[in-house]
């Protein structure tokens, strides 16, 4: 592996910078298969949950094809390790308007910015979106005060909407919507015409003994 670092700039390859396993027991080492300039920048999941950094060690900084982290515990098999690099978005070289250019600074300045558009456009193939066939565009959701408590719909058009029940939230027939809507089982039961629950219960304890 090659630590580029130090001539002022990295090598970003074209690679998505996220990797998941499935571990085995009692693993503790995970590859990570793309460049990450600081350990901070990288995230680790172990089943959706964030793992504290504190409890893994992180090798391969500025190395062109990646590191590994290394957990001081055995993982439980069957668990799902996520592994994402993630940076801030921000600027924090400015090239000067005279005097000396500070060039190791703006080369890497330029491949942080290459892992930035990385990250963007992983969570980009990664989120609900419109297929460029569509005529339309989307209209805008509404503000948050309006869709407090609301269910996310689709109209005629496919336009989102909201709507404030299941029960006109789901494609269902009037009776099952009366259904849907209902709080309790007690009501459900009503709903459907179901009065004397003894005489089902025995009518289901008699086809068990059949």
């Amino acid at each position: 592996m090659t630590d580029l670092s130090d001539q002022g700039w990295l090598n970003v390859s074209n690679t998505t910078p996220r990797v998941a396993y499935t571990a085995t027991s009692g693993q503790t080492q995970f590859a990570v298969p793309f460049v990450f300039h600081d350990a901070d920048h990288l995230l680790v999941f172990d089943n959706d949950t964030l793992v504290d950094s504190d409890d893994y060690a992180v090798t391969g900084v500025d190395e062109e094809s990646g590191g590994q982290i290394e957990f001081e515990t055995g993982r439980t098999a069957g668990h799902k390790i996520v592994i994402v690099r993630e940076l801030d978005y921000d600027l924090t070289t400015h090239i000067p308007p005279s005097g000396p250019l500070d060039i190791p600074s703006v080369n890497l300045q330029f491949s942080l910015f290459v892992m930035m558009l990385q990250q963007a456009v992983r969570d980009w193939t990664r989120s609900l979106r419109q297929p460029a066939s569509d005529d339309d565009d989307l209209d805008a959701l509404p503000a948050a005060a309006a869709r407090a408590s609301k269910y996310l719909a689709f109209d005629a058009n496919g336009q989102p909407s909201l709507v404030s029940s299941v029960s006109t939230a789901v494609a269902a027939t009037a009776f099952a919507q009366t259904l849907l809507d209902d709080p309790d089982a007690a009501t459900a039961r009503a709903t459907l015409g179901i009065t004397d629950q003894a005489a089902y219960v025995g009518i289901s304890n008699w086809n068990h003994c059949r």
